[in-house]
């Protein structure tokens, strides 16, 4: 009988731990697709990331979200200050992309932590520019850090565009809710055709320098400030999405 008791009692432990696992179990759906937990006396034993292809089509949009950098190419830094570019856009990335995913938007990340996509530069920004065609995105938009030398006499946030009325559309729809938040100067739009990320695009693509890191220390360096400021950009994404500003295509004109 005590054997007989003593299974009972392993038995009902073991049920009453997968019911407590199966209680525990989380699924969120995140832009890039359905993240399981499973939590088992306090301790999460799995985790795993699945694609989830509704997801996409049930979306308004579809954006890359590039934090430019990573890995050994730390980009714009100031070391005295533990101040390094790729930390900082990676920072902000992920802050724009849960923004924009709370407003169901599909959102992809060129990277979610401190690495590059390949071991050569150029490769790099190719990987980067190609996920567009990947995922049939409708924006791709890489974020940036500025710096002059070394030197603070420059301020400001600036878009680089690729020349077309979609591009300049959606800076200026960013532009307009960075303003909002009065951190720096709007430097505007920028000729960014030959930027690799840019022109090995398929999408309206945009690079925005969101301030130089010694001279506009005072909100880059602010995690607090610097995810206002993503979420102020992700606004403007879901501006131009929703409507937006409207740019002529010059060439249109030009053509007639």
């Amino acid at each position: 009988m005590a054997r007989k008791k003593r299974r009972k009692l392993k038995v009902g432990r073991v049920i009453i731990a997968l019911a407590l696992a199966v209680a525990l179990v989380i699924n969120v759906i995140k832009g890039g697709g359905i993240l399981l937990k499973f939590i088992l006396n306090g301790t999460e034993i799995i985790e795993i990331i699945g694609s989830n292809s509704s997801a996409q089509e049930d979306a308004i949009a579809t954006v890359v979200i590039d934090p430019g950098h990573g890995g050994d190419d730390v980009g714009a830094n100031v070391e005295s200050l533990d101040l390094y570019e790729s930390e900082i856009n990676l920072i902000a990335a992920q802050a724009m992309a849960s923004y924009l995913r709370n407003n169901n938007v599909y959102v992809v990340m060129t990277r979610t932590t401190d690495t590059a996509l390949a071991e050569g530069k150029n490769d790099d920004l190719v990987a980067r520019a190609a996920m567009s065609a990947e995922y049939d995105t409708d924006y791709f938009i890489s974020l940036h850090v500025n710096d002059y030398d070394g030197e603070n006499s420059i301020s400001g946030y600036e878009i680089y565009v690729d020349g077309s009325s979609e591009s300049e559309s959606l800076a200026q729809c960013i532009l307009a809710q960075m303003d909002t938040l009065n951190y720096a100067d709007n430097r505007g739009t920028i000729d960014g055709t030959d930027l690799a990320v840019i022109y090995n695009n398929t999408v309206p693509s945009i690079l925005i320098e969101m301030g130089y890191i010694q001279s506009d220390y005072d909100y880059i360096g602010d995690n607090d400030k610097l995810k206002a400021l993503a979420q102020a950009m992700a606004q403007g994404v879901l501006d131009k999405i929703n409507g937006g500003t409207v740019i002529e295509d010059a060439s249109a004109d030009s053509e007639e």
